[in-house]
């Protein structure tokens, strides 16, 4: 078997495998969620967590809607609802509406590889110089948005009425952001970003739920990677770093543009390279007794 596909195969079993955990760990069980949903809407009660009326209504109207969708960091146990995740995307067509954030954290120290310290104003003016957009920036700015895209509604059997009376889950914005980077990376460039949304929808305005799930699987494909080739996501912060240090320095720009932009694609080189390299090790190490 070629090692490329075996490492594939690996990280599939992996995920497969871990999420199975998660389910039996926390005796959650997708099925049994949604018929008890369905069939007990008074009680407005899921296995997990309770839901609103609003939403219940939705789930009724629209069972597939109930559908069960993971972060690409799936060990963290996030999760939402189709209807969650169609939530967030009826909400903004380009990201120049999201952007721009004027909430930020401080006191944070700048080693610290946190939410808070993805917040702060420095993070914010560096992603400003690099021309990218940031995930805080959407997780702050998508609630704030209304729903408005009636062709996704209808393609459900719904209006935007129906989505607007609905909350945004914060795990269904860090899920969609997933699909968006398909990368351990939070600071995408934009047209990258709008391409990725734009492909999520049908020439119809429907969902392309198989686009939106090869986006996701790729983005938890590169961060299982990340974590077992550079541990923490460290290629990135290198990729950063470097960026920082050629705006200061003018030096190699248009070469760290490019390898940020492709940072997904070095990545998914460098874990392959890694297992190839492990293989090869194995066949030319010597023969036990």
């Amino acid at each position: 078997m070629s090692p490329i596909f075996f490492l594939l195969a690996v990280l599939n079993t992996v995920a497969a495998l871990s999420t199975a955990a998660i389910h039996v760990n926390r005796g959650i069980f997708d099925g049994a969620a949604v018929v008890s949903t369905i069939r007990n809407a008074r009680s407005l009660k899921m296995v997990s967590d309770p839901v609103s009326a609003p939403k219940c209504n939705v789930l009724i109207s629209n069972p597939a809607l109930s559908k069960t969708i993971r972060r690409a960091e799936f060990w963290d146990g996030e999760s939402a609802t189709l209807a969650d995740i169609i939530n967030v995307l009826g909400r903004w067509e380009s990201s120049s509406e999201w952007k721009e954030r004027t909430e930020f954290t401080e006191n944070v120290s700048a080693r610290e590889s946190t939410t808070a310290q993805a917040a702060t104003y420095k993070r914010y003016e560096m992603a400003q110089r690099m021309g990218v957009v940031e995930r805080v920036a959407f997780q702050q700015n998508i609630p704030k948005l209304p729903f408005r895209n009636d062709a996704l509604a209808s393609s459900f059997g719904l209006g935007v009425e129906d989505f607007n009376q609905l909350a945004v889950k914060p795990e269904a914005v860090n899920i969609v952001y997933d699909a968006l980077a398909q990368s351990k990376s939070s600071l995408i460039p934009p047209n990258v970003i709008d391409t990725r949304r734009n492909s999520f929808l049908t020439e119809n305005g429907g969902f392309n739920e198989a686009n939106f799930s090869i986006a996701l699987y790729k983005s938890r494909m590169l961060v299982i990677l990340s974590w077992f080739v550079f541990g923490k996501g460290n290629f990135f912060g290198l990729l950063v770093l470097l960026k920082v240090l050629s705006d200061s320095l003018g030096l190699g720009k248009e070469l760290l543009d490019n390898l940020i932009e492709h940072a997904d694609l070095l990545l998914l080189g460098a874990g392959a390279a890694f297992a190839m390299a492990s293989v090869g090790q194995k066949l030319d190490g010597p023969d036990e007794a």
